[in-house]
């Protein structure tokens, strides 16, 4: 008998044993204990517990926790009644939580009113740590949304400098990246600080719209900004340009009931009907930059044939001396130091000491694999080999390569009667030719390769004053040296290419300066908030300027047919742009144009690029670009701060307009990876719709 209650004592023990440290492994003995003892403290022993147990969330990896945390409610007395609340008697949630500091075990245990047992109050501080359904921490969103953003890394990259306590594959970082988006939007629409601020200092605020070029048929990217505050009223993409989606887009922006004072963009059709129809009373300032570029169009159009057929002849004439003259510099130069000038950096530049060694232990290494040995590069390595007393500055220069001891070895300075061409002290004639003749062959190549952008970067304008300063310098050349003959090549190929196209760059630069003379009109410093304002209108006066400036070159009578051509559309541009230029210089705050949102479209297309490389790119900015837009803000600690003041369901609510927007192109790879499949299903769609 007493042998058998040992062993059942035993065996009771050993299953108590067993159910304890399940109900460890598993965090549920934290519950027990609670359970038991409503009142206590949170004490060593479930600490103890919390510490040591290894906990997994539903489909997550088992997670180590170092510390664990409880949580009550904030609220101590009924919101409805005013009386005492009371703790439940179970944990409402408890999952680890893994953060940047180390993985947190988190329990929140709710408390509720007598007289209203179905409410339940939860505590805030424990809900601000991760969202729900997630074990990863907001300061960890953070950290990856921050390296992708601001830092412009890749998910590999960010994988690779996230702890190694916290457990996540590198394909989940993207969703952990789009609940970050949604976060961050969520939190742009609670910075109403700005905005505040604003329209305080200006009175008003500052509505811009534009639209990102559209690729490939895809609906466009459309932003509606307020660029005093820079932030995003809205964003989306629009399947068409027209009035009405246009007002469609722009009604939830009304609806806000901002304070206007003007709206700027550029003059598109459909967007001024639109903004029109939207707020028929507020000033539309159009964009001067777009007014500049389009009042530029022809004269760009002129310049850029100027420039490909400048090219051409040059090229024609003097292109096989210039590659001849280069080719052979080249040459010489790879005579000169026995290496290649096609190579700038590397080995092959100057060879380390022990690469002929490189070779024999390869060899010995094969030999040792097919024999099945396996050798060491210590016992593959060669000895050094004794080297001879150096007996010249060169053999010690050379013994002490790579060694950073400099020797200098003094010598007698030699005086010259004429400045030299090269660096040695009596050049031969012929080479200090072929240098002169090298010099101009790299300028010419240089002049003809040059680019521009329009409005005020003409590179046909330029190259032609470029070759007249070349030629100008050649002939000043060839009257020391009339028998040099690729000079001479150079000289004619040059003039001939200008004397062609003399008429041509004549009306070209001046209606180029048309245009320069229009943006110092337009360029005079816009009113600030505060400044008293001048007696005559600042835009009235601009105004007055332009319209003189326009009337001068509507009299002038000894304009040729491209000029009178290019004057009558810079005539017609500036009466339809008009009623929209000059708004900016009575209004503070107004800018002159929308740069601003170009800049935040450009921001975007790089980042897109550097993260996700010119493949991907486009693809990423019809999926996210919307959500792209928000500013990065550089600190993360602030950033986390931003982000705990979401609302859960403004986030639930961006987080389900993401996935309906990206619903579409979910579809779109599922056809291109599974398209029977997909086509099934549409058909069995089908199918079903006909039995109903």
């Amino acid at each position: 008998m007493e042998i058998r209650k040992e062993i059942f004592v035993t065996v009771g023990v050993a299953i108590v044993t067993i159910a304890v440290l399940y109900l460890a492994a598993l965090g549920w003995l934290t519950i027990v204990w609670n359970f038991i003892f409503q009142n206590c403290v949170w004490g060593a022993p479930c600490c103890l517990i919390g510490v040591i147990s290894r906990v997994s969330g539903s489909g997550q990896k088992a997670v180590t926790c170092t510390d664990t945390r409880h949580f009550h409610p904030e609220f101590d007395h009924c919101l409805l009644c005013g009386e005492k609340l009371k703790s439940r008697r179970y944990l409402n949630w408890r999952k680890p939580i893994q953060m940047m500091s180390g993985n947190v075990f988190v329990t929140s245990r709710g408390r509720y009113c007598p007289d209203h047992p179905k409410i339940t109050y939860l505590s805030a501080e424990a809900a601000r740590l991760s969202l729900p359904n997630s074990t990863y921490g907001l300061d960890v969103l953070v950290r990856i949304g921050y390296q992708r953003d601001y830092r412009k890394m890749t998910y590999a990259q960010i994988h690779a400098s996230l702890p190694v306590h916290v457990r996540v594959s590198g394909r989940h970082l993207s969703n952990l990246y789009r609940e970050y988006e949604a976060l961050l939007a969520c939190a742009e629409r609670l910075d109403v600080d700005e905005l505040k601020a604003a329209a305080a200092k200006f009175g008003g605020l500052i509505l811009s719209m534009d639209g990102l070029e559209p690729e490939g048929g895809q609906p466009q990217l459309w932003v509606a900004r307020e660029v005093l505050a820079s932030t995003i009223l809205a964003a989306g993409w629009l399947p068409r340009v027209d009035e009405d989606t246009l007002k469609e887009f722009l009604s939830p922006v009304k609806a806000l009931n901002l304070p206007f004072l003007a709206t700027v963009s550029d003059k598109q059709r459909a967007l001024i009907n639109a903004l029109d129809a939207t707020w028929p009373d507020l000033p539309r300032q159009y964009c001067q930059a777009h007014y500049l570029s389009n009042a530029v169009v022809p004269i760009y159009e002129a310049n850029e044939h100027m420039k490909t057929q400048l090219r051409k002849q040059v090229r024609a004439k003097a292109g096989v001396t210039m590659r001849q003259v280069q080719a052979e510099a080249k040459r010489k130069r790879d005579t000169a130091d026995g290496s290649s000038s096609l190579i700038a950096t590397g080995l092959a530049v100057r060879p380390p000491e022990g690469l002929d060694e490189v070779k024999a232990i390869a060899q010995a290494a094969r030999e040792a694999h097919l024999r099945g040995e396996t050798i060491s590069l210590q016992e593959l390595d060669t000895p050094a080999r004794p080297t001879a007393t150096p007996r010249t500055v060169a053999e010690v220069r050379e013994a002490l390569r790579g060694s950073n001891v400099l020797v200098y070895e003094r010598r007698h300075k030699e005086t010259s009667s004429s400045p030299t061409l090269t660096e040695t002290s009596t050049p031969d004639q012929q080479q200090a030719m072929d240098e002169l003749a090298e010099a101009y062959a790299a300028r010419l190549r240089r002049v003809l390769s040059r680019s521009g952008r329009k409005p005020f970067r003409l590179a046909g304008l330029r190259l032609y004053a470029d070759l007249l300063a070349l030629l100008g310098s050649l002939e000043t050349s060839l009257t020391h040296l009339p028998d040099e003959p690729r000079l001479t090549r150079f000289a004619d190929a040059i003039r001939n290419a200008l004397r062609s196209f003399e008429a041509d760059y004549t009306w070209i630069a001046e209606g180029y300066s048309w245009v320069l003379d229009i943006s110092g009109i337009l360029d005079v410093p816009l009113p600030e908030p505060g400044e008293k304002p001048p007696d005559t209108s600042l835009s009235s006066t601009v105004r007055t300027r332009l319209d003189a400036y326009l009337e001068q070159l509507r009299q002038r009578t000894d304009l040729d047919a491209q000029l009178l051509v290019f004057r009558g559309h810079l005539l017609r541009l500036t009466s339809r742009y008009a009623p929209g230029l000059f708004h900016c210089y009575d209004i503070p705050g107004l800018p002159r144009t929308d740069n601003d949102l170009e800049s935040l479209f450009g921001r975007v297309r790089r980042q897109t690029l550097l993260t996700s490389g010119p493949y991907h790119a486009r693809q990423r900015l019809h999926e996210e670009g919307a959500w792209l837009l928000f500013e990065v803000v550089s600190n993360e600690h602030e950033q986390v701060e931003r982000l705990q003041r979401v609302s859960l369901e403004e986030w639930h609510k961006e987080r389900q307009r993401i996935r309906e927007h990206q619903a579409s192109f979910t579809d779109d790879r599922r056809f291109r990876r599974q398209s029977p499949k997909y086509l099934a299903e549409l058909e069995a769609q089908a199918a079903k719709i006909a039995n109903l």
